[in-house]
């Protein structure tokens, strides 16, 4: 895609915003992150609903927005390195971090209650993902997750370099087998 008319950094700018829209099927009236937008449909397997108090979803599944792992995997990734109380010694987790796939719904509300397929259900005030630097991972190690592995998704918090992660109440939060999110 060529813009002739643009500057290198204009051009850069054009195809990077076209690209988003193109990748979350954002319309063009949608500036803001909090502005009313219908995000495309997956067009894979869903691996993540997010419901309850949201703005943005998908055309066709009101009153949530659901995800296939590709859509996940096209917003910015993030590397966790840290050892947790699951695994042997540090392990390399891939995936998104959690504000950002909240920031693609437009939470209303002020707290996450995250379900895992298991039926694990864990409350998070979702201003605790602008604290903390927490992932919904998809690879371990640069592999994808099965579920007999706590996959296909697991959040996951810097247990290694960020002291107030180290309690019992983030442990209690790193839920693996992440199915939905519902905001309240």
């Amino acid at each position: 895609m060529t813009f002739p008319l643009l500057s290198t950094a204009k051009q850069c700018a054009a195809i990077a915003m076209t690209a988003a829209i193109m990748a979350f099927g954002i319309g063009a009236n949608a500036s803001v992150a909090n502005e009313s937008m219908t995000l495309r449909a997956p067009s894979h397997d869903v691996v993540l609903s997010i419901e309850g108090k949201i703005s943005n979803t998908n055309a066709n599944t009101e009153p949530r927005a659901d995800f296939d792992l590709a859509m996940l995997m096209a917003m910015p990734p993030l590397t966790i390195e840290t050892s947790t109380p699951w695994t042997e010694g540090v392990v390399r987790f891939e995936g998104v971090a959690v504000k950002d796939v909240l920031d693609r719904v437009a939470p209303t509300g002020h707290e996450g209650e995250f379900v895992a397929l298991n039926d694990y259900t864990v409350r998070i005030p979702l201003e605790n993902f602008s604290q903390m630097n927490a992932i919904i991972a998809y690879r371990m190690n640069g592999k994808p997750m099965s579920v007999r592995d706590k996959g296909p998704l697991w959040v996951i918090y810097p247990l290694d370099t960020i002291k107030p992660a180290q309690s019992d109440l983030y442990r209690d939060r790193m839920v693996w087998q992440l199915r939905t999110i519902i905001v309240k």
